[in-house]
């Protein structure tokens, strides 16, 4: 075992719309019902994960925009993992509509000016024309200019929650850049799409046992046959089409219930749509209780999308079609963006290169090789073998302290790579707890399916 210190960002300070000339960054989208709310939350990071207040910046600064506030709290970086922490209210005081879905789209970037460090890299490449670019531009040129130009450089995690009041929606915010060297200290915090669904339901009066349209077409139209013949599909569709205006440019066409190969009786409702614009959805309830759809497609012919959706249902006499539309109302129009600078402080580590082999429950086998621990992550650097089409590198991932408590972790990132045959991958892969941070001082082994790692 060996405990390494890491020097990360220091001082911070907050500006509101700096301009500036480069950046590079991640998206992260949240939307999210009252019905995922947590029971309980906290307003700060600090309170969520008190041991590690002393590398917590504390912002508290806003930025206000069409009748809206939106305040950056407090904020934290620990090895490539940054968490920012905001909530949102009406400036004059008001409530949030707290029973409607909302949405919204966060993005962190790297916000600095890099002009000097681009300029450098321009004059050689000006100065060396009749050379090959790769022998001008060195690996570390290119990993920097991925870190501002690139799209996607690490991934993102978002939640929500309304205040008991209704007056503040909270925000935690996490991001993971992968290429931690070329991170630097300054970052931007935009929040785009920032509103509400407004949603009406309305049940269809349609008697769907009465309309079986593969009796009058001879055969059955599904994205089976929309896949190999799209110009009888269409022609089918066409000519036996309900046109049913649904509104907003929807069409319900067609409606069938046929037995399957499987013995299976589907219900088929097939509804087209001039553009994707996603606002509408159909559901069918039986007794107002929903039944859940099997299956769903959408495709596009010519100008026209096609959408089918299945439900496995035997007696179709009570069941009915609810169209569902919602429109997007935004809390602003422009948008919020906000600049801030995170701390440098010391934050310890756990490293071992120790090697282990386990093997998971579907029977491909993993070689770990080297752990990192801080106190935010776990990461674990490897390969698997015959990973199949499987989900995630190794089945189960623990933490277990000194006093004898075991921990279990969740997947929160991961990179990797294919060997030429596609039989090996070789991966870094993090996990986190599902709560709080792993404390570093009482760690005594992490568990890798049962197999441990001591430290």
């Amino acid at each position: 075992m060996k405990l390494i210190k890491k020097v990360l960002p220091l001082v911070a300070s907050l500006v509101i719309f700096t301009p500036t000339v480069f950046a590079g960054g991640v998206d992260g989208f949240v939307s999210q019902s009252n019905a995922d709310l947590y029971p309980s939350y906290s307003t700060k990071l600090v309170d969520q994960y008190p041991d590690l207040a002393p590398y917590i910046v504390n912002i508290n600064e806003s930025v206000e925009v069409e009748g809206t506030k939106f305040t950056i709290e407090d904020a934290l970086k620990i090895d490539g993992v940054i968490k920012v922490n905001a909530k949102l209210e009406k400036v004059d005081g008001t409530q949030f509509e707290t029973e409607l879905h909302r949405s919204s789209r966060l993005s962190l970037q790297q916000a600095t000016d890099l002009n000097n460090e681009i300029f450098q890299i321009i004059m050689r490449l000006i100065s060396s024309m009749e050379q090959d670019v790769f022998e001008v531009i060195t690996p570390d040129d290119w990993l920097f200019l991925s870190s501002i130009f690139g799209n996607g450089s690490g991934s993102s995690s978002s939640s929500s929650v309304v205040s008991d009041d209704g007056k503040s929606i909270h925000y935690e915010y996490t991001v993971i850049f992968e290429d931690t060297d070329s991170m630097g200290s300054d970052f931007k915090l935009k929040v785009e799409e920032l509103g509400f669904w407004d949603t009406e339901e309305q049940a269809l009066d349609l008697e769907l046992y009465s309309i079986v349209h593969h009796n009058e077409m001879g055969q059955i139209l599904d994205k089976n046959l929309i896949g190999e013949d799209e110009e009888t599909a269409m022609e089918l569709k066409n000519k036996y089409s309900m046109e049913y205006a649904l509104g907003g440019g929807y069409v319900l066409d067609l409606i069938q219930h046929y037995e399957n190969n499987d013995g299976d009786m589907v219900l088929s409702i097939i509804y087209t749509e001039a553009e994707t614009n996603g606002n509408l959805s159909l559901d069918l309830k039986v007794d107002d209780s929903p039944i859940y759809g099997s299956g769903m497609w959408g495709m596009r012919i010519d100008d026209t999308y096609i959408n089918i959706v299945e439900y496995i249902i035997d007696d179709i006499s009570n069941a009915k079609l609810v169209v569902s539309t919602s429109d997007f109302i935004p809390y602003n129009i422009d948008g919020l963006e906000l600049n801030f600078s995170l701390p440098n402080t010391e934050v310890p580590t756990l490293e071992t290169a120790q090697t282990i082999a386990t093997a998971n429950k579907d029977g491909s086998s993993v070689e770990i090789r080297n752990i990192k621990i801080n106190p935010l992550r776990v990461m674990l650097e490897g390969s698997i073998f015959d990973m199949g089409d499987r989900f995630g590198y190794v089945d189960l991932v623990e933490v277990q302290y000194n006093d004898g408590t075991t921990l279990e972790l969740q997947q929160c990132n991961s990179t990797g790579s294919y060997n030429e045959d596609y039989t090996v991958v070789d991966f870094e892969v993090g996990y986190e707890l599902l709560e709080g941070s792993i404390n570093l001082d009482n760690v005594e082994a992490i568990l890798v399916n049962g197999m441990s790692l001591a430290f």
